[in-house]
């Protein structure tokens, strides 16, 4: 039993809400370091879980290698890139070189192209597997999670193989998480809480937007002064 994909889509609650949004059906891209997995959803019940053996860290390695750098500045570089997209909105989604916010960006598509033309590949292959073999129905809406949820790169050729373009989810925007040990910069997008969200929301009863997450003191991933985002 695997329970990330129900953590997964616990922490993604809201864009659940209304009823014609659950009613789409639609395919969450949780993309990790090491590996994605493909959640399809319609209806409040998962139809589908597929996982493939590829990330964040592909990309990285495929950047160091085409611009000379090292594993830990490539994935420093693609992490100042992922926060601009993340900040501007769909804005990144063009694939017009001029659109992009400057050189650096547009040089680092270029780098990591290859490798996120095969990555992209896989996530198409993987959803048509769903829909062959499982009978899911047409997706009709992609959301990305996870720590590479925001690669201008995976966004630009995911749009294009699927007709449409990726939303991005980041699980602790708009959350106070300034009480918070988060071993990660807290000005930054913390995409790769996704999970952790869920998970420590097991067992809650939904919630209003208004009303605080408040998380038990076990599962607070290193939450200090009570266990409050």
């Amino acid at each position: 039993f695997d329970p990330e994909p129900f953590a997964l889509l616990r922490a993604m609650g809201q864009i659940f809400r209304r009823s014609a949004d659950r009613a789409v059906p639609h395919a969450v891209v949780k993309i990790s370091q090491f590996h994605t997995l493909i959640v399809i959803v319609q209806n409040g019940r998962i139809l589908s879980v597929r996982s493939i053996d590829r990330g964040g860290a592909n990309l990285g390695q495929a950047a160091a290698e085409h611009l000379g750098l090292s594993f830990e500045d490539a994935q420093r570089l693609r992490q100042n890139c992922m926060a601009i997209a993340a900040g501007g909105g769909n804005a990144s989604l063009s694939s017009d070189a001029g659109s992009w916010q400057d050189s650096v960006s547009w040089a680092l598509h270029d780098a990591v192209r290859t490798e996120a033309e095969e990555f992209t590949l896989q996530i198409e292959l993987a959803l048509r597997y769903c829909s062959t073999t499982f009978g899911c129905p047409k997706i009709q809406a992609v959301t990305l999670a996870g720590t590479d949820a925001w690669d201008p790169s995976l966004r630009i050729l995911l749009a294009k193989r699927l007709g449409r373009e990726p939303e991005g989810y980041s699980p602790l925007r708009g959350v106070d998480v300034s009480r918070c040990s988060l071993f990660a910069d807290r000005r930054g997008i913390l995409t790769g809480w996704t999970t952790c969200m869920g998970l420590a929301l097991a067992g809650e009863s939904p919630r209003r937007a208004d009303q605080a997450i408040v998380l038990p003191r076990e599962a607070s991933m290193g939450v200090t002064g009570g266990g409050t985002l």
